[in-house]
């Protein structure tokens, strides 16, 4: 993806429930663009030497109340970011990477947790290449492999919002390797 993306979030689930979350999670994404460690990203470039741009848009988000229910899979996350498109409740955008947020009861059962953290990748959607990645709450699903704790312990939250502090750092994980993955990988799932 070159040029500056846009970021679009689904909410899925009840985010009602905890909006300073909601407006963290918004902050990042609309603020990490032109920092000095989204800056990373410029250091990639396509077959004709175009770098990536080192800015963000956020666009407009969406709630989605649960329309395929709590326990979801790989086709699931695919359906829920097609029908916010579909019903004109977020844009067709080939440049826009589409985050689907899952509330704490939601479960993602392809193996989140068990296999994967989280992934991202792209599918044609009305004839469009989208791209969009999942984030779940590890925490609600045993956290396993997933605690970024382990690996950087400095990341710990000093109020111990672990489940908050997980998405904020695998969304920026999106955030930071999806755009460069997405042009060397387009079309193919990408698990971390």
């Amino acid at each position: 993806m070159l040029g500056a993306p846009t970021v679009y979030y689904i909410w899925y689930g009840n985010w009602a429930a905890d909006p300073t979350t909601v407006s963290i999670l918004s902050d990042l994404a609309q603020f990490d663009g032109g920092s000095p460690y989204y800056a990373i990203n410029s250091t990639y470039y396509d077959s004709t030497n175009t770098h990536i741009s080192n800015t963000i848009n956020f666009g407009p988000s969406y709630t989605d109340n649960y329309s395929l229910g709590k326990e979801l899979n790989d086709i699931s996350v695919e359906t829920i970011v097609a029908n916010a498109i579909a019903g004109g409740h977020l844009p067709s955008d080939r440049n826009g990477i589409y985050f689907v947020l899952t509330w704490q009861d939601v479960q993602e059962i392809t193996g989140f947790v068990t296999t994967y953290c989280l992934w991202h990748t792209s599918a044609l959607i009305s004839g469009v290449d989208i791209k969009f990645a999942f984030v779940g709450n590890a925490n609600a699903q045993g956290l396993a492999a997933c605690s970024t704790d382990r690996f950087q312990p400095q990341w710990r939250s000093r109020r111990r919002r672990h489940g908050f502090d997980r998405r904020a750092r695998t969304g920026g994980i999106h955030l930071r390797s999806g755009p460069q993955c997405m042009v060397r990988q387009s079309g193919r799932r990408k698990r971390r």
